[in-house]
């Protein structure tokens, strides 16, 4: 069957190496059939040059040449399925449970529990997939690639080769600057070709600049493997670590060599979900530690012999892999890298989107380490600091990561355990000091704070007058550093809004208890739950009432009625007034019911209480 741009909650059946459809008697799946050899029964619609992989580096064993077929059809099966759309991210909707048929040459060791138990896990924890189940059936073989295709003939290898990850981003390009700079020995970055052709380049031009920089020194290999003659439906690539890890593998294997290395920053190989419901897709898994520990596990089972994926930035941020490129003087490269997620968007003449996670981040972090002049220069389509932002995924996304960043930086080291424990009993290596860990993991997040607050003062030129809804609106006016008792009183205000609008699309209030009313009738059903005029506070000798509050929630609630007599001075005197009543630290939420449009600029009625007390303004 074709592909399918179409998310299903079937099960997902993929035939790979002409393994008929009919094999499973299974109905009520999705079944896709899946083949990189041209030729064959089943028609070619995946891109795997196996035997270019094989004749580059002679000859490889038959497991290994199983494995690096298997992850191109995970891969390739991954993308063939939509998960689903951006929204059903948030509902646990992206999952998806799949069962695949391959035909292998070592069907003994492939059909081990203990191997297809590994192979699942892994698979399973970085795509956040329900599940992986495989079926490997005997009888496949592909010939010899050419003619010294046997173990009899291998590569000449020269000193102690350092094989590496290389996707042209800024964490791999300063990981291969770091190696040249700090061994003598010749480095082997792998790249994957996924079909479009801006990374390619991106890779090529870096190495050949490197090139000139160290000749000699660097073998590049760019592997080829994306699906033929068909667009991907699914963009996220959860599995693509699998695949890249498996051809680095490959390359390691080849050159006798027992490890490969995997540049990224600690930050962004955690990926700490930034809010709650931020799972699967959302909060990617590529290079998280336990990621490439169940692949290391997985790949020591493959070799009957023990494996290392080397983490040399498991501890620096995003900033302190610039600082790599400054130490060394080559910060000149920085330019032409790429780290934009969605580079198969059309962005002009423009290298990065501006507003996928990774640009946000890479932004911030230039900003951080003063390299920003040599970090833009039209690289960016969409320029989040100069235009304003519009409500949706990329203002989501940029809050996000600074309230996130603002966390790390309050918390203790206590707080920061018992914030963030179930995330950091997948982060943490069980074998080693796993308070030692924890300290560490705790420094590297208040460090990435602490360069997210230095970025925010370094983008934001106090005398320049920005566009409303940009990044400084966000900073200084509304999201940024908010507790999460923002969001509620912002959603409480809205939905009041609406509610209001249908309950007196015929008859307004009669007056300000009547809207209170209305508000403590409209509050009764939420999950939330507030009490009306209680408790009493204290201030100076009285005692002061607010209309609605929930002590737990730290939120006061006000209700403003500005009818046709009224001048909208007297709602400014009222909550000009109750401000002074209220304690500073508790958010207090004003409801101004205007319906007579009384208050003519209301932007400006709501920015000048809102930016200098700790209060929030919705006017309807």
């Amino acid at each position: 069957m074709s592909t399918s741009s179409k998310h299903t909650s079937m099960p997902i059946q993929v035939f790979c190496n002409s393994i008929p459809e009919s094999y499973s008697k299974k109905r009520k799946c999705k079944k896709i059939s899946l083949e990189y050899r041209p030729g064959q029964q089943s028609k070619q619609n995946v891109k795997f040059p196996l035997n270019d992989f094989i004749e580059s580096v002679y000859y490889l064993p038959n497991r290994i040449l199983d494995l690096l077929e298997i992850a191109t059809y995970i891969f390739s099966g991954d993308r063939s399925v939509h998960r689903g759309n951006r929204e059903a991210v948030e509902y646990h909707a992206w999952s998806r449970s799949f069962e695949y048929f391959i035909s292998v040459r070592d069907p003994d060791f492939w059909n081990r529990e203990d191997v297809k138990s590994s192979l699942s896990q892994a698979i399973e924890w970085m795509t956040g997939d329900k599940s992986y189940r495989f079926n490997f059936i005997s009888g496949h073989e592909t010939g010899k690639a050419h003619l010294f295709d046997n173990e009899c003939h291998s590569m000449e290898v020269k000193g102690n080769p350092r094989v590496l990850l290389f996707s042209g981003g800024l964490d791999s390009l300063s990981g291969l600057i770091d190696l040249l700079e700090t061994t003598d020995d010749p480095i082997w970055p792998i790249s994957h070709d996924s079909g479009n052709p801006s990374p390619r380049k991106t890779q090529r031009k870096l190495i050949e600049a490197i090139d000139l920089l160290y000749p000699g020194r660097v073998n590049h290999r760019i592997f080829t493997c994306h699906l033929h003659d068909v667009r991907a439906p699914e963009e996220s690539q959860r599995t693509r670590a699998f695949l890249y890890c498996s051809m680095a593998l490959g390359m390691a294997v080849a050159l006798k060599q027992k490890n490969f290395y995997v540049f990224e920053n600690g930050v962004t190989a955690l990926n700490f979900p930034k809010r709650a419901g931020m799972i699967n897709a959302r909060a990617s898994r590529t290079a998280h530690p336990k990621t490439l520990t169940l692949l290391k596990n997985t790949f020591a089972l493959i070799l009957d012999d023990n494996f290392e994926i080397k983490k040399p930035y498991a501890f620096k941020t995003k900033t302190d892999v610039i600082n790599v490129l400054k130490d060394y003087k080559r910060i000149d490269l920085m330019n032409s890298s790429v780290s934009c997620s969605k580079t198969f968007k059309p962005l002009g003449i423009a290298t990065h989107c501006g507003e996928c996670s990774q640009c946000i981040d890479r932004r911030f972090a230039a900003y951080a380490s003063q390299t920003n002049k040599e970090d833009e220069g039209g690289i960016y389509a969409f320029d989040f600091i100069e235009e304003p932002i519009v409500e949706g995924e990329t203002k989501t996304g940029i809050t996000d990561y600074l309230r996130q960043a603002h966390n790390f930086l309050s918390f203790n080291l206590d707080q920061f355990y018992y914030e963030m424990i179930d995330h950091l009993a997948d982060a943490i290596d069980i074998n080693s000091d796993q308070s030692e860990q924890v300290e560490k993991l705790y420094s590297l997040c208040h460090r990435h704070g602490h360069s997210i607050q230095t970025a925010a003062h370094n983008m934001i030129k106090p005398l320049v007058k920005y566009p409303v809804g940009s990044l400084q609106t966000i900073v200084y006016n509304t999201d940024f550093s908010r507790p999460p008792v923002f969001p509620l009183a912002n959603q409480i205000a809205s939905e009041f809004c609406k509610f209001l609008y249908r309950a007196c699309s015929k008859v307004q209030p009669e007056n300000e208890n009547d809207l209170n009313a209305k508000l403590d009738g409209y509050l009764t059903g939420h999950k939330e739950k507030f009490q009306r005029e209680h408790p009493f506070l204290s201030f100076a000798t009285a005692r002061t009432v607010p209309d609605l509050s929930n002590a737990h929630l730290d939120l006061l609630i006000e209700a403003k009625y500005i009818r046709g007599s009224t001048s909208p001075s007297v709602a400014t005197s009222g909550i000009a007034e109750d401000l002074t009543k209220y304690p500073d630290e508790t958010l207090k939420l004003f409801v101004v019911y205007d319906p007579y449009n009384g208050i003519t600029n209301p932007e400006v009625f709501k920015s000048d209480f809102e930016k200098k007390r700790y209060c929030i303004i919705e006017i309807i």
